[in-house]
């Protein structure tokens, strides 16, 4: 609020005040001094009264409209909604993804141990071989001789 352009013809001291109903808003003698108020969200009738201290008063009232400046809530709860829908379809990819990675070495792995199994009672794969392997996969079995 500002009451620069108030003036008085006998250049006597002024007084500004500013009114909302009976409720002081804001007061001083300066009229190139910027007032700020906090105004809740609706009309507000807002008089300036001019005052010389010598009788001299002067009013005007104008209406100030205060409108929300934030985002409605249903609109910010909306995008949320649809972030959260886009989050879930990736996460549901994703755990379709590691399912179908994780079947897959688990494939791998039942075919190197059907291998190794194979190898095993392959005549052409050498004791130390066998015995190498067996021991480095967790096996507590000494071949002997008759281990092929």
């Amino acid at each position: 609020m500002s009451a620069a352009g108030s003036g008085d013809p006998e250049n006597d001291p002024l007084t500004f005040t500013w009114t909302e109903g009976t409720n002081t808003l804001a007061r001083t003698v300066d009229p190139t001094r910027t007032s700020t108020v906090g105004l809740a969200v609706g009309v507000h009738n807002i008089t300036l009264t001019v005052d010389d201290g010598f009788g001299g008063v002067s009013t005007a009232t104008v209406a100030v409209d205060v409108q929300d400046a934030t985002a409605p809530l249903h609109a910010l709860i909306a995008g949320l909604a649809a972030e959260n829908a886009s989050l879930t379809a990736q996460n549901q990819q994703l755990q379709q993804e590691l399912a179908a990675s994780q079947q897959t070495i688990a494939d791998a792995v039942s075919t190197i141990q059907a291998n190794l199994r194979a190898s095993f009672d392959d005549p052409s794969f050498s004791k130390a071989c066998r015995q190498h392997l067996y021991k480095n996969l967790g096996g507590q079995k000494n071949l002997d001789d008759d281990d092929r």
